[in-house]
């Protein structure tokens, strides 16, 4: 995120209100993206017009005082604090004292880490390990968006004395920038394939961005860059207007196309990062007296939102992110009811879907209008006092300790006492049974193990299997069931396992089989995605159609947590039998809950869960068992099985726990079956199928 200073001005370099105004259009497309995706499905890309913006802004500055002998490495790093640390220290205190009221002990624990990540600048590593940025895991993380300031902070750790090591040893000093840009830019391109959440959050492969920016400084460092590049090979001053004028055209043209045009499923950044980058540098060098720098740029309302643009980008995220997490207490489902019913009244169709979306855009409209407030405010009230010329080495020396002393200790203790706040050991221990995020979880690693990773091509970190265990699509005996699509098909095998142990008692063998992979539906197509994802969703389903047609099992089950209204079903289960398949069985959807089941209950029922609720679920679901049961006509051969009459009743209150004692909740999460409830819903609804075709 560019953060240099807002007026532009240091030195001899002139305020241009076209950049403010070009900020205005990056962070006015990050915020839309944020808030509202489909609006402009490329918003992302304004990070990379910061990057170039700030690489131009700060790189001037550096050039500049070298040129004339005054650098200091010191007054370089004060600017820097004086004006990122305003907003970030307040910013981060706000997400701290949010996570004091709404988060519970574990995710205050993850809170800590991000804010320790943030305020030393190193929040892009924190990810590393993490899924990719557009992934909906991320909606859970408020400092989600300081890994650009991380890159960028990293930057400037090494660029002003790389600067200052190419101007004393290098006669070649464009060349050796040039040099360096394009190696980070050719380690983007190898990377982005293979390692898409790397190369998205890695400074080196974001470098190249920045470095456009700093060559365009060199260029500006020899006066007008479009007369420079043009004055010679045009005499004619109307002509070099009429350059300037093309050039800032196809800038805009690439930077507003980018942002439309792109969406989050390309590998990015790649190839495709070269169009914003390449826009926002054209629209630089055009100059203040371009056209659209001058009519569309430099207008006061643009100008003004490029200058509180720092502040905003800051705030906006964890203010989509807090008021989601406020509107769960107002209890979303009744919201949406009520609203509902007041559109039946009038005579709307489709009322439910009008309700879900006027409370949406509700929650967003007020994240954004609070990020809008909360930005003017720092700018009028803190940035513009830290910028006074008063006391300016004091005020970088407190800021500097207020974001390395008191955030870090603050966040300790907040870490340390927050079990004490929120309920003490009993609800901690409750969430920590059911943590599905650690690595040392006893319980996540009893469910990953009963998903059968073996027999998983895609787990949603990158790791794509070239090929399963053989046990996986082999059978050694009959009766064979095969289980076939995505997690919603994994969690049913710690049920089949139970029906297989069953058998064994009775001295009788049941083969089950499995191919899945991550966020994949069955299907007879390819994926023509060259995403991790999709390249292990082909070669699950490419193994699943070979295996039917050579194993030819007696049942095959197809289950997949989304898609299921844009399948091809009777297309797919023709091909299925026709394969060889004595049966195939269709699992509906399960109940999806609109948080975590473990934390809705921890939030909103703690210490007692209720055995069901009609609340807090994601409606579309029911919709989508009753469209399925039209689609798809149990026969000799096929069977469809509702998961949702199983664990809902007529009223759509589903079941919370489940067991004797009413102990066991249904969901680790917000859908995925515990294996409790897996063993419960195949056991009474598969088992029969299974037996009946199989015994």
């Amino acid at each position: 995120m560019i953060n240099a200073d807002n007026n532009g001005a240091h030195r001899s370099i002139s305020y241009r209100p076209d950049i403010d105004g070009l900020r205005a259009i990056a962070v006015s497309a990050v915020v839309v993206f944020h808030l509202f995706p489909g609006r402009v499905p490329g918003g992302f890309v304004g990070v990379d017009v910061f990057f170039v913006i700030s690489g131009f802004l700060i790189s001037s500055i550096i050039m500049r005082e070298i040129d004339s002998g005054i650098f200091s490495y010191w007054d370089f790093y004060a600017r820097r604090i004086r004006r990122i640390f305003p907003a970030l220290i307040l910013v981060l205190l706000a997400t701290m004292v949010m996570g004091w009221w709404f988060f519970l002990p574990d995710e205050n624990v993850l809170l800590g880490k991000e804010i320790m990540a943030g305020s030393l600048f190193f929040y892009n590593f924190l990810l590393l390990k993490d899924v990719g940025y557009f992934d909906a895991v991320y909606a859970q993380k408020p400092l989600l968006h300081l890994w650009s300031l991380g890159v960028e902070e990293q930057f400037y750790i090494v660029w002003p004395v790389l600067v200052a090591l190419i101007w004393r040893f290098s006669n070649r000093r464009f060349g050796v920038v040039a040099g360096v840009a394009f190696a980070s830019f050719i380690l983007n391109i190898a990377l982005v394939a293979h390692y898409p959440t790397a190369t998205f959050y890695l400074p080196f492969t974001r470098f190249w961005e920045l470095l456009v920016g700093a060559m365009l400084a060199m260029a500006a460092l020899q006066g007008d860059v479009i007369e420079l590049v043009f004055g010679k090979m045009v005499a004619s001053s109307k002509h070099i207007n009429w350059i300037r004028n093309a050039t800032s055209v196809l800038g805009f043209t690439l930077v507003s196309g980018s942002i439309v045009v792109l969406t989050d499923g390309l590998a990015y950044p790649g190839w495709l990062a070269i169009a914003p980058t390449l826009g926002a540098a054209l629209l630089i060098s055009a100059g203040s007296v371009a056209w659209i720098n001058q009519h569309i740029l430099s207008i006061r309302p643009v100008v003004f939102v490029g200058l509180i643009s720092y502040p905003l980008y800051l705030w906006h995220w964890p203010a989509l992110l807090w008021s989601a997490k406020i509107t769960r207490y107002l209890e979303p489902s009744v919201m949406t009811f009520r609203f509902s019913e007041m559109a039946r009244l009038v005579g709307l169709e489709n009322s439910t879907e009008i309700a879900a979306w006027l409370v949406l855009r509700g929650v967003k409209s007020f994240a954004l209008l609070a990020a809008v407030i909360l930005a003017i405010a720092t700018y009028l009230l803190v940035e513009k006092w830290v910028r006074r010329p008063v006391n300016l080495q004091k005020k970088a020396w407190g800021l500097l300790s207020a974001l390395v002393l008191i955030l870090p200790i603050g966040t300790l203790l907040q870490i340390t006492v927050m079990e004490q706040r929120m309920g003490g050991e009993g609800r901690s221990q409750f969430l920590k049974k059911y943590d599905m995020q650690s690595p040392e979880s006893a319980y996540r690693q009893a469910t990953v193990a009963a998903y059968r990773p073996e027999c998983n091509f895609y787990g949603g970190r990158g790791d794509v299997k070239p090929v399963l265990a053989p046990s996986c699509y082999t059978a050694s005996a009959k009766p064979v069931v095969m289980l076939w699509g995505d997690s919603h098909a994994m969690h049913l095998r710690s049920g089949l396992d139970a029906i297989q142990r069953k058998q064994m008692t009775y001295g009788k063998q049941l083969e089950v089989l499995q191919i899945t992979s991550g966020s994949c539906h069955a299907s007879l197509e390819q994926n023509a995605l060259k995403t991790d994802e999709a390249r292990g969703c082909n070669l699950a389903n490419s193994l699943a159609l070979k295996a039917i047609a050579q194993v030819k099992p007696d049942v095959v089950i197809i289950a997949q947590a989304l898609g299921h209204t844009a399948t091809n079903w009777s297309q797919l289960l023709t091909e299925v039998l026709r394969l060889g398949a004595r049966h195939v069985i269709v699992v509906g959807p399960v109940p999806q809950w609109q948080n975590t089941l473990p934390r809705l209950i921890a939030y909103n029922y703690w210490p007692k869960a209720p055995v069901r609720l009609q609340s807090h679920l994601q409606q579309e679901f029911f919709e989508v068992d009753k469209q399925l049961k039209r689609q798809i006509i149990n026969g000799p051969m096929i069977s469809y099985v509702s998961a949702i009459d199983f664990f809902c009743d007529q009223s759509n209150a589903c079941l919370v726990s489940i067991g004797a004692d009413q102990s066991v909740l249904t969901s680790y999460d917000s859908g995925h079956l515990t294996p409790e409830a897996s063993v419960a819903f195949v056991e009474a609804r598969l088992e029969p199928f299974i037996l009946g075709i199989t015994f």
